[in-house]
């Protein structure tokens, strides 16, 4: 219960509590709160907004949290762009991921990390794994180092029912991955190389 009026950093505290419970409606309601007490949304509201619409996969809300964020004058950032990359990449969308990496490009946005993690997940989730090893140089060449992400997508979509990604197509891709990485120069950190080790061992248990 609160016990004195919130003021923002307090409102966006509730947006990302209820982001985190997966409920944009109830997210909605408290947006309409912080409007009626003089705290107008600023961008981390409205990333906190578009991503708990992500989270249920509610394309259309996130798309209407972005036009709205647009109507009161807030521009969306590489934040929100990301947001719409992993909505689709978690599809199987691989045509509206490279849309919206596109666009966040066209705006004139730097990629973060999580930009190129979108394009290696949904290249993964489609079983293109000569392509996932493609966005993962592209990363790097960027100046952005993957960390343990790829791997740890790796071993999560080669066990979705759906995915088109076998483990041994997995472990390969992952071999390919870390190849790239040691050609950079860029030391594996010890959380990449577990991840790696337990997709390692998936394979062995495959074979």
């Amino acid at each position: 219960k609160l016990t004195k009026a919130p003021n923002r950093q307090v409102y966006n505290a509730i947006l990302k509590a209820l982001m985190k419970l997966e409920d944009p409606l109830s997210a909605e309601v408290w947006m309409e709160r912080m409007r009626s007490s003089g705290f107008p949304p600023n961008a981390e509201s409205w990333t906190l907004l578009t991503r708990a619409y992500a989270m249920v996969d509610d394309e259309h809300g996130a798309l209407g949290a972005l036009e709205a964020m647009k109507a009161e004058g807030t521009m969306p950032g590489v934040a929100e762009y990301n947001t719409m990359m992993m909505l689709y990449a978690r599809r199987g969308d691989q045509a509206n991921t490279e849309i919206w990496f596109n666009r966040c490009r066209s705006a004139g946005l730097m990629l973060s990390e999580a930009s190129f993690i979108a394009m290696i997940h949904v290249s993964l989730r489609n079983g293109k794994t000569q392509s996932a090893v493609k966005w993962l140089q592209m990363m790097i060449n960027s100046g952005l180092h993957p960390q343990h992400w790829p791997f740890l997508i790796a071993i999560h979509v080669s066990q979705e029912e759906d995915s088109q990604l076998t483990v041994s197509d997995a472990l390969s891709c992952a071999e390919e991955m870390m190849k790239a990485i040691v050609h950079s120069k860029v030391r594996p950190t010890r959380i990449t190389q577990i991840y790696f080790n337990k997709l390692a061992a998936m394979g062995g248990q495959r074979e």
